[in-house]
């Protein structure tokens, strides 16, 4: 859930994201926790507050106390969890954009690279984009043989083949490290 609201931020599906196992299970438990301690915290206001409810004309308004707090937790849940997640790629796109390497979120941060097609240019199948050779792309890794890359132009992001292009790193890659205005040697 988190890699989605990050990856939104770039036009990037969490699904053509090449993170790691471990930073999954690690957001998943990020997630978990959050909601665990909110639900925790319901359960513990909802407790408390019942035996106010226990006169006759107070007992109709439990349904509605209940219906409130429910919509309250799941708007705190999202706000908390969703909006850091949203917040955190804006982020990362504007540390792009003003030439740093952005920081790491469990893993799913785009690298710096240059893309050389192995053939010939106009030979290589783009999803409309046009590939730049001299570019400096973002990439989120290969997953299932396409390369996402990620156009700090447009905003927009497009897969190429991976055994179609020689994929290096542009710059050292390292968050907070400069990135270069091209790929010319």
């Amino acid at each position: 859930m988190l890699f989605t609201f990050y990856g939104g931020a770039f036009n990037v599906r969490a699904e053509d994201m090449d993170v790691a196992e471990v930073w999954q299970f690690l957001a998943s438990m990020y997630v978990l926790s959050i909601s665990v301690g909110l639900v925790l915290f319901f359960l513990a206001c909802w407790g408390y507050l019942q035996h106010y409810f226990r006169s006759r004309t107070l007992r109709l308004a439990l349904p509605l106390v209940y219906l409130i707090g429910t919509m309250a937790l799941a708007l705190a849940c999202t706000v908390i969890v969703l909006d850091d997640a949203s917040s955190q790629g804006n982020a990362a796109v504007q540390q792009w954009r003003s030439g740093k390497v952005p920081g790491h979120y469990y893993d799913a941060n785009p690298q710096p690279v240059c893309v050389t097609p192995i053939g010939p240019l106009e030979r290589l199948p783009v999803d409309g984009q046009r590939l730049d050779p001299d570019r400096v792309y973002g990439s989120f890794g290969v997953v299932d043989g396409q390369v996402r890359l990620w156009d700090p132009e447009s905003g927009d992001s497009f897969p190429v083949p991976a055994d179609a292009v020689q994929v290096l790193t542009a710059g050292k890659g390292t968050p907070g490290s400069s990135i270069p205005r091209d790929c010319r040697s």
